[in-house]
């Protein structure tokens, strides 16, 4: 039962997969319709992918610092010499 609570009291670790920018804005100038369309989807697709990546790690960021918050209140209570915290 015990190892039963621990493993339910660990938070769900997420892995944000930074996004890679697209290469078609480097490249120039576009030479065609094709080419500015194309590089278009693209920029829209990584726009996408970056707003996903930044709400990842604002998840993660939350979900450390409640755990953080977690581990000070415990140390505080057996300072105060308390036997179950």
């Amino acid at each position: 039962m015990a190892a039963l609570l621990f493993s339910a009291a660990q938070p769900a670790m997420a892995y944000c997969s930074r996004p890679t920018a697209p290469s078609c804005p480097v490249l120039g100038k576009f030479d065609s319709e094709w080419e500015f369309n194309s590089c278009k989807s693209e920029m829209e697709s990584y726009q996408s992918d970056v707003d996903s990546y930044v709400s990842c790690l604002s998840r993660e960021s939350s979900s450390v610092i409640n755990e953080y918050n977690e581990a000070v209140e415990r140390f505080n209570c057996y300072a105060r010499g308390s036997s179950f915290c």
